[in-house]
C-alpha cells in the first residue's frame, strides 16, 4: 500500500513538473519575418507602426490617419488621472 502510494505521488509530481516545462517554453505568436519595421498595420483610420522587432518583441506606436497620410498619436510625458466621481 505504501508503494502505491509512493508511485501516485511520483507520477503526480512528474505530471506537474512536465506542465510547468511545457507552460514555460517560448511561444512566438508574431514572428519577426512578418513584421516588417516601418510598415502601418492598421485599420481605416487607426494603426499601428512597427519600427523595430527582437526576440518576439513588437515596438511602434499607435497611429492616425489624417488627410491620407499616418501621423503618430500625440502622447503626453506624464499621464494624467481623474477621479471617477469628479466632473
Amino acid at each position: 500500500m505504501n508503494i502505491k502510494r509512493v508511485a501516485l505521488f511520483v507520477v503526480v509530481a512528474l505530471t506537474f513538473f512536465s506542465i510547468g516545462i511545457y507552460s514555460q517554453t517560448k511561444f512566438n505568436p508574431y514572428p519577426d519575418a512578418l513584421l516588417v519595421p516601418n510598415t502601418t498595420y492598421s485599420g481605416e483610420n487607426l494603426g499601428f507602426t512597427v519600427t523595430a522587432t527582437s526576440n518576439g518583441r513588437i515596438e511602434g506606436f499607435f497611429a492616425i490617419k489624417v488627410n491620407g497620410k499616418w501621423v503618430p498619436l500625440p502622447t503626453e510625458s506624464e499621464p494624467t488621472y481623474k477621479r471617477l466621481d469628479s466632473r
